[in-house]
């Protein structure tokens, strides 16, 4: 198994906040089929601002 370096290990302690989601799902490539959860990255892009608050919250939740 590889270890992570220092900056792996920084960008895996970081705060998870919903301009990083709202940066991921952009950059979602909507040409792929859907994602392992079923859902295309067409739902994400369109319905970003209803799943981002939900989405937060699930990653505070577990960070907790």
């Amino acid at each position: 198994l590889s270890s992570l370096n220092n900056e792996e290990i920084q960008n895996l302690e970081r705060l998870i906040t919903s301009n990083v989601i709202k940066a991921i799902i952009k950059i979602i490539p909507s040409k792929k089929n859907s994602r392992p959860n079923g859902f295309t990255a067409v739902l994400y892009q369109t319905y970003k601002d209803e799943l981002i608050p939900i989405v937060l919250k699930l990653f505070q939740k577990l960070e907790e």
